[in-house]
């Protein structure tokens, strides 16, 4: 753990693939975070084009600085507030680099997992 989800319109054409701008996100935020790029999972989903509806206009492509890239970070709950700041905001800085979305585009929700409620590696986990 992190479980970090993206959920974004489809990137323009000239921004690098996917699966190329998720493995960077991974290994720049294990680095940056020193959590072990073992523990970091990174899922993106491309909303339709046409789906997404923000301030009351329908919009088809995630630009850099109009409507936000939302993200979903699953972390266990052990993190003292301090530590979830800066998870949030390496993991904002981190993907606006390998997206070229404006951090003030980028969306964070933090949920926390707590100890006994995540199953894992065969077990349900506890810390």
């Amino acid at each position: 753990m992190p479980l970090i989800t993206v959920n974004a319109l489809p990137l323009n054409e000239s921004q690098k693939p996917v699966s190329d701008i998720i493995v960077d996100i991974s290994r720049d935020f294990a680095a940056a975070t020193n959590i072990d790029i073992k523990h970091v999972s990174i899922t993106w989903n491309t909303i339709q084009s046409g789906c997404y509806s923000w301030g009351g206009n329908i919009e088809y492509e995630q630009p850099a600085d109009l409507h936000p890239l939302i993200i979903d970070m699953l972390i266990p709950d052990f993190y003292k507030p301090e530590r979830v700041a800066q998870l949030l905001t390496i993991l904002a800085k981190i993907t606006s680099k390998h997206t070229g979305v404006l951090r003030n585009h980028i969306f964070i929700n933090v949920r926390k997992a707590m100890s006994g409620c995540v199953f894992d590696e065969g077990q349900v986990l506890r810390w």
